[in-house]
């Protein structure tokens, strides 16, 4: 006879998850007072706390289910933060981070916390179902471009307020922004004063974002079809070298001005001027835009200067205001030319 082959193990059911009440039974004290302990909200004597938290610790219990928390309160305490880039190239960008300090601010005073979701530039399955499975009472859109249909669809659904930062631009989402074009045109009609007729611009990433098309269109407003663009791939220090040195490739016609979308790309432009023995201001002026801090750069920049902080804060304003059912109206914030020694005439 062929050995007998051994039956496999039972299968076990996965272990409960410990409750609340599970943990007030061990703590022998009430459920109420075990719930006082996890959510601060209530005086609890010291050996009741302490007890409660060892009974939690001795059953695996690590605190209250968040998910059903928000079904019995309604409201979850959390604001989604989105973005097309991915959060770590979002945390490099100097004001990306002054916009969403601002914005963090007021939420630590709401005692509102924030979900970072990055990379819903191409609307994947992935960020849908993050979106649509996430419990949060409010949605903010930081640095998005115009094409998110399935991204707004999703959220407007649940009827939670919905906050851009200028895109995407749909009626259901109230926008808190600078006028992008009219910004642009400060530094295009200095760097026109100045007297720059062959002129170049470095772009953000994506042509058709509202904020890179407002731009543009500035600077063709200024100085017309003659105007040579180069679209950065990212909108870092790097990619602004790279598109710069298309630009400056032809030393014949290359550009006596490059007015970049961003401080980060005037940068890149700057250090691609430099590697091509040119000198900026006297070879090349270079403007940037957003009037970040630079400390690590040695020349200050001609710059637009817009209020990061102030913004990030207001749009957060904007959520409060949605979440105590106020209907949103759109705000309008005010950028300023900021004349550095990154800009001079061009040469003679």
């Amino acid at each position: 006879m062929s050995p007998s082959r051994q039956s496999p193990a039972p299968r076990h059911r996965a272990e409960r998850r410990p409750t609340l009440r599970d943990v007030a039974r061990l703590a022998e004290v009430s459920t109420s007072t075990a719930s006082l302990v996890f959510s601060g909200k209530g005086p609890v004597a010291d050996a009741t706390r302490t007890r409660v938290l060892a009974a939690a610790e001795s059953l695996g219990y690590g605190g209250p289910d968040p998910v059903a928390a928000s079904l019995r309160t309604g409201r979850s305490g959390v604001v989604a933060v989105i973005f097309d880039s991915s959060i770590q190239e979002t945390l490099h960008d100097p004001y990306q981070v002054l916009v969403l300090d601002g914005a963090a601010s007021v939420f630590d005073e709401l005692g509102l916390g924030m979900l970072i979701i990055g990379r819903v530039r191409d609307e994947s399955e992935r960020a849908l179902a993050q979106l649509s499975a996430a419990p949060i009472d409010a949605a903010m859109f930081f640095s998005c471009g115009q094409g998110r249909r399935s991204v707004v669809d999703s959220l407007a659904a649940r009827q939670i307020p919905l906050v851009g930062l200028g895109a995407p631009r749909d009626p259901r989402i109230v926008q808190c922004d600078i006028d992008s074009r009219v910004a642009m045109r400060l530094v295009a009609e200095h760097v026109a004063g100045l007297g720059h007729q062959r002129v170049g611009e470095v772009t953000l990433p994506d042509l058709q974002a509202p904020h890179t098309a407002a731009r543009h269109a500035a600077l063709v407003d200024v100085f017309g079809s003659d105007l040579v663009t180069a679209e950065a791939t990212l909108s870092g220090v790097e990619s602004g070298e790279q598109a710069a040195r298309a630009l400056l490739a032809d030393p014949v016609h290359r550009p006596t001005a490059i007015l970049a979308h961003s401080d980060l790309l005037a940068v890149g432009v700057m250090q691609a001027a430099e590697s091509l023995g040119l000198r900026v201001p006297e070879d090349l002026s270079v403007t940037g835009f957003d009037g970040v801090d630079l400390p690590w750069w040695p020349t200050p920049l001609t710059t637009v200067a817009q209020p990061g902080s102030d913004k990030g804060a207001r749009a957060a304003r904007l959520v409060r205001d949605g979440l105590a059912g106020e209907p949103g109206r759109d705000v309008v914030l005010q950028a300023h030319l900021v004349v550095g020694a990154t800009t001079a005439p061009p040469a003679v």
